[in-house]
């Protein structure tokens, strides 16, 4: 219905967003009465992916929306999101849960839509069923192209306005 005098026309943004994320997970510890502790797991398992999701709303497993860029394990992915903050990353994604069967992995990614996501947990189970946990984790959010394309515009910038003052000046002495 095109707006006029009197109606307004409500548009509504999809509060989607897009994130790419580099985790690295290593120290990993044999989690005892999980299976055996042989063959041991990869160490360390570095992982970026892009993932786009909408963080008010539950999503369910999908592999939509879901780029992995790099990855050193070489399992399928799937994504989930609880809707509250937390993002599972794993051969089996379901909301706050990890199905590991032999050789998947599980990532849980608190704070997902945050600007300090961090690592709840990340786990791995090898193809004896040995369920090994990281001791080690860190997450960082990789900069969209646009901001880096906006942060160089502005050095840009700044480069050309020291330029134009420094040549003022010589040409004033």
């Amino acid at each position: 219905m095109p707006a006029s005098p009197g109606n307004t026309l409500a548009l509504r943004v999809s509060p989607a967003s897009e994130r790419t994320f580099d985790v690295t997970a290593s120290n990993f510890m044999f989690e005892p009465g999980a299976g055996p502790d042989t063959p041991a797991p990869v160490d360390p398992v570095e992982l970026n992916f892009t993932v786009m999701f909408d963080p008010s709303v539950e999503t369910g497993q999908t592999t939509n929306g879901l780029t992995i860029n790099s990855f050193t394990l070489p399992y399928s992915s799937t994504f989930a999101y609880d809707g509250a903050g937390t993002l599972t990353i794993a051969t089996i994604a379901n909301p706050d849960e990890c199905d590991n069967p032999a050789n998947s992995y599980c990532v849980f990614i608190d704070n997902a839509a945050s600007a300090s996501p961090y690592v709840g947990l990340f786990e791995q189970s090898t193809s004896s069923q040995g369920y090994w946990i990281a001791g080690t984790t860190t997450i960082s959010i990789v900069p969209e192209p646009s901001t880096w394309a906006l942060m160089l515009l502005g050095f840009a910038g700044l480069g050309f306005a020291g330029y134009r003052a420094r040549k003022r000046t010589v040409a004033v002495v």
